[in-house]
């Protein structure tokens, strides 16, 4: 298992965004422990629990005793929690990924358009005919003669 140096905010930032199961469990042991936080047990649990849904086999033995010390309710609160976290997690990734593919759908466009555009460009400017961009087709015609 992976252990991580943490003595500040920004490495338990760090460790969230990683989203890893061991660093999810580090920072139920740090909350277990008091380890640069403060102690609470329900956020430990609630660690525990995102990384054993994760895959943690460690995880859920920790969870599990934890559990024996732990009252219903706080064991509700923790879970309530751990789920509350997952669901932002899932619409955060959810978002980036929707604006990752709308970035790259505008880029593509550009790129096509840009060579479309460019190279339609240089061809009225050379050969004097009209080019119509519709539809993501393009038509040259030579232009109608002024009277």
């Amino acid at each position: 298992m992976a252990r991580f140096d943490v003595g500040s905010s920004d490495a338990i930032s760090s460790m969230l965004d990683s989203g890893m199961p061991d660093a999810l469990l580090e920072l139920g042991l740090m909350y277990s422990a008091g380890r640069g936080v403060e102690l609470d047990l329900v956020e430990a649990h609630k660690w525990f629990n995102i990384a054993a849904a994760r895959g943690n086999e460690a995880a859920r033995r920790y969870r599990s005793e934890l559990s024996s010390e732990l009252s219903r309710s706080q064991i509700s609160e923790a879970q309530r929690r751990a789920r509350a976290w997952m669901k932002q997690r899932r619409e955060h990734a959810d978002h980036q990924r929707r604006e990752h593919d709308r970035d790259g759908a505008r880029q593509m466009r550009a790129a096509i358009d840009g060579a479309r555009g460019g190279r339609h460009r240089r061809h009225e400017r050379l050969s004097g005919r009209q080019c119509l961009r519709l539809a993501g087709s393009v038509r040259c015609h030579d232009p109608e003669p002024r009277s």
